[in-house]
Protein backbone atom coordinates (compact mmCIF):
# COMPACT_ATOMS: atom_id res chain seq x y z
CA UNK A 1 0.00 0.00 0.00
CA UNK A 2 2.91 2.35 0.59
CA UNK A 3 3.84 2.11 -3.10
CA UNK A 4 0.36 3.38 -4.10
CA UNK A 5 0.75 6.42 -1.84
CA UNK A 6 4.17 7.06 -3.35
CA UNK A 7 2.68 6.80 -6.85
CA UNK A 8 0.08 9.44 -6.10
CA UNK A 9 2.68 11.83 -4.70
CA UNK A 10 5.05 11.29 -7.59
CA UNK A 11 2.63 11.53 -10.49
CA UNK A 12 4.06 14.02 -12.93
CA UNK A 13 2.42 16.73 -14.89
CA UNK A 14 4.41 15.38 -17.78
CA UNK A 15 5.43 16.94 -21.02
CA UNK A 16 4.52 20.52 -20.76
CA UNK A 17 6.71 21.03 -23.82
CA UNK A 18 7.33 18.74 -26.77
CA UNK A 19 9.70 19.89 -29.52
CA UNK A 20 10.70 17.93 -32.59
CA UNK A 21 13.80 18.82 -34.58
CA UNK A 22 15.00 16.57 -37.38
CA UNK A 23 14.79 13.12 -35.76
CA UNK A 24 15.37 14.31 -32.19
CA UNK A 25 12.49 14.80 -29.73
CA UNK A 26 12.95 17.15 -26.77
CA UNK A 27 10.73 16.70 -23.73
CA UNK A 28 10.14 19.02 -20.78
CA UNK A 29 8.03 18.33 -17.69
CA UNK A 30 7.03 19.83 -14.37
CA UNK A 31 8.94 18.61 -11.30
CA UNK A 32 7.26 16.52 -8.67
CA UNK A 33 6.57 18.44 -5.46
CA UNK A 34 7.86 15.58 -3.29
CA UNK A 35 11.16 16.34 -1.48
CA UNK A 36 12.33 12.74 -1.95
CA UNK A 37 12.65 12.71 -5.78
CA UNK A 38 15.75 10.92 -7.00
CA UNK A 39 15.10 11.25 -10.71
CA UNK A 40 12.99 10.45 -13.71
CA UNK A 41 12.80 7.74 -16.35
CA UNK A 42 11.47 8.45 -19.84
CA UNK A 43 9.70 5.59 -21.60
CA UNK A 44 8.83 5.59 -25.30
CA UNK A 45 7.66 3.34 -28.12
CA UNK A 46 5.73 3.31 -31.37
CA UNK A 47 2.33 2.33 -29.97
CA UNK A 48 0.30 3.88 -27.20
CA UNK A 49 1.00 2.42 -23.77
CA UNK A 50 3.63 0.04 -25.17
CA UNK A 51 7.03 1.49 -24.29
CA UNK A 52 9.93 -0.52 -25.68
CA UNK A 53 12.65 1.96 -24.72
CA UNK A 54 13.63 3.65 -21.45
CA UNK A 55 16.13 6.38 -20.58
CA UNK A 56 17.02 7.26 -16.99
CA UNK A 57 17.65 11.01 -17.16
CA UNK A 58 18.39 11.54 -13.47
CA UNK A 59 17.01 14.49 -11.57
CA UNK A 60 16.58 16.94 -14.46
CA UNK A 61 13.42 18.27 -16.11
CA UNK A 62 14.32 17.92 -19.79
CA UNK A 63 15.43 15.14 -22.08
CA UNK A 64 16.26 14.78 -25.76
CA UNK A 65 15.67 11.46 -27.46
CA UNK A 66 18.10 11.42 -30.43
CA UNK A 67 18.21 9.60 -33.75
CA UNK A 68 14.60 8.46 -34.05
CA UNK A 69 13.47 7.13 -37.44
CA UNK A 70 11.78 9.69 -39.68
CA UNK A 71 8.01 9.81 -40.27
CA UNK A 72 7.27 7.54 -37.26
CA UNK A 73 4.80 8.18 -34.46
CA UNK A 74 6.28 7.85 -30.95
CA UNK A 75 4.48 7.80 -27.60
CA UNK A 76 6.17 9.08 -24.43
CA UNK A 77 5.51 8.79 -20.68
CA UNK A 78 7.60 9.18 -17.54
CA UNK A 79 8.02 7.70 -14.09
CA UNK A 80 9.73 9.25 -11.10
CA UNK A 81 11.71 7.37 -8.47
CA UNK A 82 12.86 8.17 -4.94
CA UNK A 83 16.44 8.95 -3.91
CA UNK A 84 17.38 5.39 -2.96
CA UNK A 85 15.52 4.02 -6.03
CA UNK A 86 13.42 1.71 -3.88
CA UNK A 87 10.08 3.14 -5.05
CA UNK A 88 8.83 4.22 -8.46
CA UNK A 89 5.68 6.08 -9.49
CA UNK A 90 3.16 4.93 -12.04
CA UNK A 91 3.32 6.29 -15.58
CA UNK A 92 2.59 9.95 -16.18
CA UNK A 93 0.12 11.04 -18.81
CA UNK A 94 1.20 10.13 -22.32
CA UNK A 95 2.08 12.40 -25.20
CA UNK A 96 2.98 11.61 -28.79
CA UNK A 97 4.53 13.09 -31.90
CA UNK A 98 5.40 12.07 -35.44
CA UNK A 99 9.03 12.61 -36.37
CA UNK A 100 9.42 14.72 -39.51
CA UNK A 101 10.99 13.48 -42.74
CA UNK A 102 14.67 14.09 -43.26
CA UNK A 103 15.23 17.40 -45.02
CA UNK A 104 16.34 16.94 -48.60
CA UNK A 105 19.05 19.36 -49.62
CA UNK A 106 19.11 19.94 -53.36
CA UNK A 107 22.45 19.37 -55.08
CA UNK A 108 22.51 22.93 -56.44
CA UNK A 109 20.48 26.13 -55.95
CA UNK A 110 17.04 25.71 -57.52
CA UNK A 111 16.90 29.26 -58.85
CA UNK A 112 18.71 30.61 -61.90
CA UNK A 113 21.27 33.36 -61.47
CA UNK A 114 20.71 36.76 -63.10
CA UNK A 115 22.92 39.80 -62.78
CA UNK A 116 20.65 42.33 -64.48
CA UNK A 117 17.67 42.13 -66.80
CA UNK A 118 16.05 44.96 -68.78
CA UNK A 119 12.70 46.35 -67.61
CA UNK A 120 9.67 45.10 -69.54
CA UNK A 121 11.47 41.97 -70.75
CA UNK A 122 9.99 38.60 -69.89
CA UNK A 123 12.52 36.33 -68.18
CA UNK A 124 12.39 32.57 -67.65
CA UNK A 125 12.80 31.17 -64.13
CA UNK A 126 13.34 27.42 -64.21
CA UNK A 127 13.74 25.49 -60.96
CA UNK A 128 16.34 22.79 -60.53
CA UNK A 129 15.11 19.51 -62.08
CA UNK A 130 17.18 17.51 -59.54
CA UNK A 131 14.69 18.20 -56.72
CA UNK A 132 12.97 14.88 -56.06
CA UNK A 133 9.54 14.41 -54.48
CA UNK A 134 8.31 18.00 -54.88
CA UNK A 135 4.52 18.28 -54.60
CA UNK A 136 4.20 22.07 -54.76
CA UNK A 137 6.18 24.94 -56.31
CA UNK A 138 5.30 28.45 -55.06
CA UNK A 139 6.98 31.48 -56.60
CA UNK A 140 6.89 34.93 -55.01
CA UNK A 141 7.82 37.56 -57.61
CA UNK A 142 7.60 41.07 -56.10
CA UNK A 143 7.73 43.88 -58.65
CA UNK A 144 6.49 41.71 -61.51
CA UNK A 145 3.09 41.67 -63.14
CA UNK A 146 2.45 38.22 -61.60
CA UNK A 147 3.30 38.67 -57.91
CA UNK A 148 2.78 35.03 -56.96
CA UNK A 149 2.44 31.73 -58.84
CA UNK A 150 1.85 28.21 -57.54
CA UNK A 151 2.31 25.01 -59.53
CA UNK A 152 1.83 21.37 -58.59
CA UNK A 153 4.06 20.22 -61.44
CA UNK A 154 7.57 21.16 -62.54
CA UNK A 155 7.44 24.05 -65.00
CA UNK A 156 9.18 27.36 -65.56
CA UNK A 157 7.55 30.71 -64.82
CA UNK A 158 7.79 33.79 -67.03
CA UNK A 159 7.59 37.04 -65.02
CA UNK A 160 7.83 40.48 -66.58
CA UNK A 161 9.04 43.34 -64.35
CA UNK A 162 7.35 46.77 -64.47
CA UNK A 163 9.94 49.03 -62.85
CA UNK A 164 13.72 49.09 -62.39
CA UNK A 165 15.00 47.92 -59.01
CA UNK A 166 16.32 44.95 -57.09
CA UNK A 167 13.78 42.28 -56.18
CA UNK A 168 13.97 39.14 -54.02
CA UNK A 169 12.47 36.25 -55.97
CA UNK A 170 11.51 33.35 -53.69
CA UNK A 171 10.80 29.75 -54.58
CA UNK A 172 9.18 27.55 -51.92
CA UNK A 173 9.08 23.84 -52.65
CA UNK A 174 7.14 21.26 -50.64
CA UNK A 175 8.82 17.87 -50.28
CA UNK A 176 7.12 15.24 -48.08
CA UNK A 177 5.12 17.97 -46.35
CA UNK A 178 8.24 20.03 -45.51
CA UNK A 179 8.55 23.49 -47.10
CA UNK A 180 12.01 24.61 -48.20
CA UNK A 181 12.53 28.20 -49.29
CA UNK A 182 15.14 29.70 -51.64
CA UNK A 183 15.63 33.38 -52.44
CA UNK A 184 17.55 34.99 -55.32
CA UNK A 185 18.04 38.71 -56.04
CA UNK A 186 17.10 39.96 -59.49
CA UNK A 187 18.17 43.42 -60.60
CA UNK A 188 15.95 45.04 -63.20
CA UNK A 189 17.56 47.86 -65.17
CA UNK A 190 16.06 50.66 -67.30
Amino acid sequence: MKLMTFSKIFLLSFLSTLEVEASNVSLTWVASTSPNIGGYKIFYGTSTGNYTNMIDVGNILTATIPDLPEKTEFFFAAKSYNKDRSLESGFSNETSTITPPDVIVPPSPPLPTFSEVPRGIQIVLTPNKDLVGVTNWKWTLPGSYAISMTNTIFKPVYPTYKLPGTYDVTLEVTIDGVVQSYTQKITVGN
